[in-house]
């Protein structure tokens, strides 16, 4: 696998035996890696190539090349210097001296030579390398890259930003559970933006996170944590900045002068996988050293964990959105720049090529497997998750807001394509994805599955019916369960056609079909997982349960958990009727936990091998050309290409365009081309070592043959 660019660093690397990081001996490799190529060594030449100092391939040719291309095409808004080289940055030729960060500054001024005062500049920092470089356990604390953003080439401070936002895991039983529903409920994300780990605790250790031993992240000498919170870019951002050493601050602050220079959010996202905002700089490439699944992540698919992870970020910096935090993203100390707008968050990552053929060619690109579950927005962006479009129908028909909307599911698109209701708009998906509808107090509330933590029933809590019994419990028949069940959607990978998935019981005594029809758009694994989700519900809560409640326990609603002593087990159930009057009758079936998930986390896109190619009409080309094999020659010379090549092609001959008659086949294609400079002379009776010739090949492909072949003509052209 290929490394991170972040681990460019000394060898042996710091903190391993034998580094000589610490000390001056890392500076001839430094200085060898960044190179010595100037501005006035780079020269343009045609067709944008350019011409530099012989033989030096350095880190800072790499960048003034690019540079230069930007000011051939007339300049650019933004340029950045380099990328999450935390690696070489933290590497310290004496204590406090970092000397790729000079090198940095002095690139900075290079480029800013090149590409004038219109040009924005920054480097892209590590969201763990922007701020404070703790060494010897809080004994010693340097800002390295604080000489880089006070510079004054640069415009503004650079982060590639993806910290740890949630913590969650699956089930009930884990500490994020106590604030949140889900994991991906954008208002816990928005909390989690400024708070959580990397703000408040950390985790010492894998063993740590695994049995959540959170410790809090403190400063006993300064009272000033945040100067370990990689996480609370504000205060950094708001401070000035005093190092350390020995166990005590310096005299002076570094040059950083707090809220000088805007913060760019130059790199941000989250992997489309389940608990991707867990560690959102993790995401699966086996070609790369850094693949990786976020911590507790089962490792499916999930759009609406990336979707979500960055509504949440643009709400919590984004002045004009209701979740706004002023703290997370507050003003410099006049009042006249604010720490991050919204539009410098670069979000990670918009791919050049068109979707859906990319991903799903995998023959054209061997890459598109990484898009299901890695950070890229096409193919994603234009899905909506359940919850807004719920809003967006109500709203279309001039309805008050739903009230609840706990909702973790996503689709593509939904059609309402004839005059109806909005009950029968919203049936369907109320169907299909498992949600609970309720009116309550005059307002419709709207709400999925997920098994909230669960009622405890006691037998105390219980009114007897008329039969003195706590409760009545019924379990339906078999035969009047479904065997198989099947939804109609349309395929938004197969050009919105008609589709249909389906679920079924292999064994059982059960004979019913049942068919579920819904005008979603979406993809085939998506609505496998629905039908299966829907008939695994059907038998789950094919047991009914009847029991009465004191109206004291106003507090139950449908869609509530309750747990229930049946026969001395604890069993689970879903309230899915109340009956209110002197008592509170109950109607619940039965739950599992395993059903709580969210189908969209199996979407996945087929890959399909390269569309197949049509024969066309073939290309030709007659060449009178000159005699180059003993025998008998043609006057003229006919070459064809087609791709795909058809196996064989009839050459028909005319005298006067109207009557045709057999002139032979064509079993094999030419190679064609075009002469892109003049064909100099050269030497005869031997072979011409001379640099080549210049040629566009329009079709075919060039061959290499061996010396006796190349003396027998056919290198011919």
């Amino acid at each position: 696998p290929f490394p991170w660019r972040g681990r460019i660093t000394c060898r042996p690397a710091p903190g391993q035996p034998g580094s000589p990081d610490g000390s001056a001996l890392v500076q001839p490799g430094i200085a060898a890696f960044v190179g010595t190529v100037t501005p006035s060594d780079l020269a343009l030449a045609s067709d944008a190539v350019i011409c530099a100092k012989p033989g030096e391939w350095s880190f800072r040719r790499h960048i003034l090349h690019h540079a230069k291309l930007a000011e051939a095409a007339g300049g650019v808004d933004g340029f950045i210097i380099g990328s999450e080289m935390i690696g070489l940055t933290r590497v310290r030729s004496a204590s406090g001296v970092y000397p790729f960060v000079a090198a940095l500054q002095g690139i900075a001024s290079d480029v800013r030579a090149m590409l004038g005062a219109q040009t924005r500049i920054t480097y892209a920092a590590d969201w763990t390398e922007y701020g404070a470089h703790v060494l010897g356990g809080g004994q010693e604390v340097r800002f390295p890259l604080d000489p880089l953003w006070a510079h004054p080439a640069i415009n503004a401070v650079g982060i590639d930003w993806y910290p740890p936002v949630s913590d969650w895991r699956d089930g009930i039983d884990h500490l994020d559970a106590q604030i949140s529903r889900s994991g991906t409920d954008p208002d816990y994300l928005a909390l989690r933006q400024t708070s959580g780990e990397a703000f408040d605790w950390y985790y010492a250790d894998d063993a740590a996170r695994n049995e959540q031993a959170r410790a809090p992240i403190t400063d006993g000498l300064a009272s000033k944590p945040w100067i370990y919170r990689p996480k609370d870019m504000a205060s950094w951002w708001r401070h000035p900045h005093i190092e350390r050493v020995g166990g005590a601050e310096l005299g002076t602050s570094t040059a950083w002068v707090p809220g000088a220079k805007p913060i760019w959010l130059t790199e941000t996202g989250c992997p489309a996988v389940d608990k991707g905002a867990n560690s959102p700089n993790f995401f699966p490439d086996p070609k790369s050293s850094e693949n990786a699944l976020p911590p507790f992540s089962s490792g499916q698919r999930d759009d609406l964990m990336l979707l979500r992870a960055l509504e949440a970020q643009v709400g919590v910096f984004d002045p004009a959105s209701p979740r706004f935090s002023a703290l997370a993203n507050p003003l410099n100390a006049g009042g006249t720049l604010r720490m991050l707008a919204p539009g410098d968050m670069a979000f990670w990552a918009w791919d050049a090529r068109p979707f859906p053929a990319f991903p799903m060619l995998s023959t054209v690109w061997n890459d598109g497997a990484n898009w299901q579950k890695g950070h890229w927005l096409n193919g994603r962006l234009e899905a909506v998750p359940l919850d807004r479009l719920i809003k967006a129908i109500l709203d279309d028909y001039g309805l008050p807001e739903a009230g609840g909307l706990g909702i973790d599911d996503i689709i593509d698109g939904y059609v309402i394509d004839r005059p109806m209701s909005a009950r029968e708009a919203l049936e369907p998906l109320v169907r299909l994805f498992g949600l609970d509808a309720r009116f309550s107090a005059g307002q419709l509330f709207v709400s999925g599955r997920t098994l909230r933590q669960p009622v405890m029933v006691s037998a105390d809590d219980l009114v007897l019916d008329r039969d003195n019994r706590p409760f009545s419990l019924r379990r339906a028949q078999e035969s009047e369960l479904p065997r198989e069940l099947r939804i109609g959607f349309i395929n938004g990978a197969w050009d919105y056609r008609r589709a249909a998935s389906r679920s079924r019981r292999l064994g059982g005594s059960a004979r019913r079909e049942v068919a579920l029809d819904g005008a979603i758009v979406s993809h085939r694994a998506q609505v496998d997982a629905l039908a299966e989700q829907r008939l695994k519900e059907a038998w789950v809560g094919r047991e009914t349960l009847k029991f009465a409640l004191s109206p004291r326990q106003i507090a139950l609603e449908p869609g509530d958990a309750v747990h229930l002593d049946v026969d001395g087990t604890p069993r689970l159930f879903r309230v899915t009727e109340i009956d209110d009057g002197e008592v509170r009758r109950i109607t619940a079936s039965g739950a599992e936990r395993s059903l709580e998930s969210s189908v969209q986390s199996a979407r996945d896109v087929v890959m399909l091998p390269a569309l197949a190619a049509v024969a066309a009409r073939p290309f030709a080309v007659i060449a009178e050309l000159p005699l180059a094999r003993a025998g008998e020659q043609p006057l003229l010379h006919l070459a064809t290409f087609a791709r795909p090549w058809p196996g064989t092609l009839d050459l028909l001959r005319s005298t006067d365009g109207d009557n045709f008659s057999s002139a032979g086949t064509i079993d094999r294609p030419a190679l064609i081309g075009t002469l892109l400079t003049p064909l100099p002379p050269g030497p005869v009776w031997r072979w011409d070592l001379s640099p080549g010739i210049d040629v566009r090949i329009e079709a075919g492909m060039l061959q290499s043959v061996s010396d006796g072949g190349a003396l027998s003509g056919l290198n011919s052209f």
